[in-house]
Formats: structure tokens, C-alpha cells, sequence
């Protein structure tokens, strides 16, 4: 009877402590989702947004609200916020996009490119009509 009840006890730890981390990593998931944009996009960081689509991603990617990429593989940036959170790439872009193709090449972005990059790429989403406003 003791062992049952030892085993049933550590059962109920590990399953309450499974639980516990599950809600916490849902927590922060759920939180640094939100970090990237705390604050309502400027116009500057659009702009510069705009700046580093041109030139780092233009020669492949559509940055306009309308038309097709010049690479076939390469979606229009006006998509992306439609299709993926933009936060998705917040740390792809620090630590380096690596694609499945060798056509792009590999980025990595400080903190305030990135936020400009994704707030460019929101704003142009919500011009082209494919996400809210």
C-alpha cells in the first residue's frame, strides 16, 4: 500500500509540475508574441522599414502592395502578415533566416532593423487590404 501511495503521489508531482511548465512556456509564448511591436509603428520606423525592404529583400520579394515577386519562390512581402505573425520572424531575422534554398541569402538584423523591417511589412499588409487595420 505504501508504494502505491508513493507512486500515486509522484505521479500527481510530475503531472502538476508538467502541467505548471506547459502553462508557463504558454505564458511566455503568449508574451513574446506580443514584445516585438509594444508600441504603435511610426511613420520613421516604417519608413526605414521600407528602407532596409529595398534594399536587402527587393531584388527578390514584391515590396509594393501590389504585383509579383521578380523570384518565383520569393512571396510578396505584403503577404506575409496575412499568412505567419510577423513576431515569427523576430528571431529569425536576429539569428539569421536560413531558408530552403540558396537564393536568399542569410541575414541578421539588430533589434531596431527588425522592428522597423516588421512594422514596414504590417503597414504595407493593412494597405494592400489583407489584414485589418
Amino acid at each position: 500500500m505504501k508504494t502505491y501511495q508513493k507512486t500515486l503521489i509522484s505521479l500527481t508531482l510530475t503531472l502538476t509540475l508538467g502541467l505548471t511548465g506547459l502553462t508557463i512556456g504558454f505564458a511566455n509564448s503568449q508574451t513574446s508574441a506580443q514584445t516585438p511591436n509594444k508600441t504603435t509603428p511610426t511613420a520613421a520606423s516604417i519608413a526605414k522599414g521600407k528602407k532596409l525592404a529595398t534594399k536587402l529583400c527587393s531584388h527578390c520579394h514584391n515590396i509594393e502592395t501590389t504585383g509579383k515577386s521578380t523570384a518565383y519562390r520569393a512571396p510578396p512581402f505584403r503577404t506575409f502578415a496575412a499568412k505567419w505573425p510577423l513576431e515569427d520572424l523576430e528571431e529569425a531575422l536576429a539569428e539569421g533566416i536560413v531558408v530552403g534554398h540558396s537564393i536568399m541569402p542569410e541575414f541578421e538584423l539588430e533589434t531596431d532593423d527588425i522592428t522597423a523591417l516588421l512594422d514596414f511589412m504590417g503597414d504595407l499588409a493593412k494597405k494592400a487590404g489583407l489584414v485589418k487595420k
